[in-house]
């Protein structure tokens, strides 16, 4: 129970700041503005990179990040044409917590707004404040991989983002 109420407590500090933007980041910073206000946490992309990019976005930068016990690493995504920033995609270092992160997740927002299950990925999403974190699991067995998400959540009123 105390082992619970701490990871609870880790992850309450780590996305509080989630709820606007993420970190110390804001929804449509450039990777200039990002990499100062990382104070050199983050770093230029290199092959670290590969294989993450979206039809619409790109990581440009990177980083170690520790959340307690869950380790990370950071992408800073930004839109192909404005070069803005658009999400942090959180890569799970160690897989093998990721059924304690996901419970981390719930205990802290609650059962997903949405979820869905296959044999070989899980998504699952909540939507707290003015924010979207997101989980996806893929793979099955001893063969998966965990990815937490950071997004600004879209409206009528700020889909233009």
């Amino acid at each position: 129970m105390k082992a619970t109420a701490a990871i609870i407590g880790i992850l309450l500090a780590t996305t509080s700041a989630a709820r606007a933007d993420w970190q110390y980041t804001k929804w449509g910073m450039t990777v200039d503005q990002v990499l100062t206000a990382s104070r050199g946490q983050m770093k230029t992309c290199s092959a670290v990179c590969d294989k993450h990019w979206t039809k619409t976005e790109t990581a440009l930068l990177y980083a170690p990040y520790q959340s307690g016990e869950f380790p990370f690493t950071a992408f800073a995504f930004f839109d192909n044409q404005t070069k803005k920033l658009t999400f942090v995609s959180l890569r799970l270092d160690d897989p093998s917590k990721g059924n304690q992160l996901i419970g981390a997740l719930k205990a802290k927002y609650g059962e997903p707004a949405t979820s869905t299950r296959s044999r070989i990925m899980d998504i699952m999403v909540w939507r707290p404040a003015g924010d979207q974190i997101d989980i996806t699991r893929i793979g099955f067995g001893d063969d998966q991989s965990y990815t937490l998400g950071y997004h600004p959540r879209l409206t009528d009123s700020n889909k233009g983002l």
